[in-house]
C-alpha cells in the first residue's frame, strides 16, 4: 500500500500537520525504526541487502599551514598499500579535507 507522512507527533503528544516530512535520523533509523516495514522503499530494501559494515575507524581532526595542500589535492583520499587490502582492519588512511571544496570551514588564522 502507498502510505504518505502528513506530518509528526511530538513525545507530549502534540500532532504537526505538514505537506513534506523530512527525516533527520540515519537511514538505518529512519527506515528500520520509524517507518513500517512493509512501508519501507524497494530502493531502501535493496540497499540494506547489499550493505555490509566496514570495519571501525578513528578520525582526527588537524590542522595543516594552506601551503600543504596544494591545486592538485581532492577532497578525498584514500591511501593504502594494497587494494585488495582495503576491507582489512588496519592499514588504510582515508583523508578528508574539506576546505577544498568550502575554505569558510576552516577558521581564521
Amino acid at each position: 500500500s502507498k502510505v504518505k507522512a502528513v506530518g509528526v507527533e511530538l513525545s507530549d503528544g502534540t500532532r504537526l500537520r505538514s505537506r513534506a516530512v523530512i527525516s533527520n535520523a540515519t537511514r538505518w533509523d529512519t527506515f528500520k525504526q520509524l517507518v513500517e516495514e512493509g512501508d519501507v522503499p524497494q530502493s531502501e530494501v535493496d540497499f540494506f541487502k547489499r550493505y555490509k559494515k566496514s570495519p571501525s575507524f578513528i578520525t582526527a581532526h588537524i590542522v595543516v599551514e594552506p601551503s600543504v595542500v596544494t591545486e592538485s589535492c581532492y577532497c578525498h583520499n584514500i591511501v593504502l598499500e594494497d587494494w585488495a587490502k582495503l576491507e582489512d582492519g588496519r592499514g588504510t588512511l582515508f583523508v578528508s579535507i574539506p576546505t577544498i571544496l568550502d575554505p569558510s570551514l576552516a577558521p581564521e588564522g
